[in-house]
């Protein structure tokens, strides 16, 4: 706020009195600023006068200091690319005429070859200067080849990583959503025939070459063993933030051939989440996100691996944002008492567990209904069952597939125990079966089968 305020306070980006003072007025309120700090009547005479005091001037003033607050969040983000800033002065003086750039540009391009994991910003720089300092060189015509030689290494590597990346999204696409008439993508037959025929690739190209592969052909399993053995070798190599996008990404199609071949590709996905979490590339801000402790979790449980995973939950927690870690603990040595039929442990974590989040409603309250079956408690089963669809009806704000994943658990759980004829059983088995999205599936499939056994 205090840099705002001195950003406001500079004529150079503003020259409005009226617009510090209001400025300064709103951050008196900060950080609630509550509805009525905005009603005409509390504004300073200074700010809306007399003859100015209405709803119209005072939409201006937002309108404007909202440009202002705008203009300044991008030059922070200007402030912390430190080489953009050096590249653009370059650029500047060049313009200018100024002789002064060329041996900042040199200086430049030897502090831009030294960094160790170039991403796309820094490769495009990296052109760019090269580029630059191809058009200025007058000495030997050796030193112009090596600096253009450079640039088309450079350029070749930008372009083709960038081509991959948008090859790997639309591929990813036309899976998913299975419609994707309008992409275009050209000249990606080529580029995978070059790439083919190249002895050797970058840590970069390599991975983003294999996850083309990957998403292009889903059933050639050479494809995905390979990414698998290409990450731990090239993970250090690449930035953090990059290598997390690759490293859900290929988790991602774990997650897909899981659905064939359930217990190899769920020992190679928890792998991942254990070589990911272990070397913090699956951390985001330096901290390990629930959601991914969580899902490390449910992978080890499938697999029984009952010690594994509860040496993890503790291991990591401390791991997790400090607001997160007790809810996290407690909800997933639920699960672990759970999936061992440890019931009133279940319990006793399920009641340590404090709502904060509505995932944690959604998981706590679907594990207690399941913890009342499996104790024979049918009466406060459906009683649960039966609050729970009224929540799921109320409920705001989150995406329909969320909410529709519930839904349904809740709908057939009530017609396993409920309907009565057979010919309902039967449309309530095919249902569990091909019912899309839906909790818990293969929990409903056993409950099914223990209470309708001649089916």
């Amino acid at each position: 706020m205090n840099l705002f305020l001195d950003f406001v306070a500079s004529p150079y980006f503003n020259k409005n009195q009226r617009l510090l003072d209001f400025a300064h007025y709103l951050s008196s309120f900060h950080p609630l600023f509550p509805e009525e700090s905005l009603a005409l009547a509390s504004i300073p005479s200074n700010i809306l006068p007399p003859d100015k005091r209405n709803k119209k001037e005072l939409s201006y003033l937002k309108s404007h200091l909202n440009k202002l607050l705008k203009t300044f969040i991008g030059q922070l983000h200007y402030q912390d690319s430190t080489n953009i800033q050096e590249l653009d002065v370059i650029q500047g003086l060049m313009k200018m005429g100024s002789d002064d750039y060329v041996p900042m540009l040199k200086a430049f391009k030897t502090k831009l070859d030294q960094i160790n994991k170039p991403g796309n910003d820094e490769l495009w720089m990296q052109y760019t200067t090269s580029n630059i300092l191809r058009g200025q060189l007058s000495g030997k015509p050796a030193d112009v080849e090596v600096i253009l030689q450079e640039s088309i290494n450079r350029l070749d590597e930008y372009y083709l990583i960038n081509k991959l990346s948008y090859g790997i999204e639309i591929q990813n696409r036309q899976q998913v959503i299975q419609f994707a008439p309008s992409f275009q993508n050209d000249l990606m037959d080529q580029i995978e025939k070059h790439l083919s025929e190249k002895e050797e690739m970058g840590p970069r190209l390599s991975l983003y070459y294999q996850l083309y592969l990957c998403f292009k052909y889903p059933d050639e399993e050479k494809h995905f063993y390979k990414l698998v053995r290409l990450l731990p070798e090239h993970q250090l190599k690449i930035e953090r933030t990059e290598c997390r996008g690759i490293y859900l990404a290929t988790i991602n199609i774990c997650l897909r051939k899981m659905r064939i071949d359930y217990n190899t590709y769920a020992t190679i996905c928890l792998g991942l989440y254990e070589e990911g979490i272990r070397t913090k590339i699956l951390f985001e801000r330096g901290l390990l996100t629930e959601w991914t402790y969580r899902n490390a979790v449910k992978i080890g449980l499938r697999l029984e691996r009952y010690k594994w995973t509860t040496d993890f939950i503790h291991t990591y927690n401390p791991f997790l944002a400090v607001a997160s870690q007790k809810n996290a603990l407690y909800s997933n040595l639920a699960e672990v008492a759970f999936s061992q039929k440890e019931f009133d442990q279940t319990f006793e974590h399920l009641h340590k567990i404090k709502i904060n989040h509505f995932r944690y409603h959604l998981s706590t309250k679907i594990l207690l209904i399941k913890t009342f079956y499996e104790t024979e408690n049918i009466d406060s089963c459906l009683s649960a069952l039966g609050a729970f669809t009224v929540y799921l009806s109320r409920l705001k704000g989150v995406s329909l597939a969320v909410k529709k994943n519930c839904q349904h658990f809740c709908q057939l759980l009530h017609q396993i125990l409920m309907q009565s004829s057979d010919k309902k059983r039967e449309k309530t088995k095919l249902k569990i079966q091909q019912q899309t999205p839906l909790a818990e599936r293969e929990w409903l499939l056993d409950v099914f089968s223990r209470e309708h056994p001649r089916f």
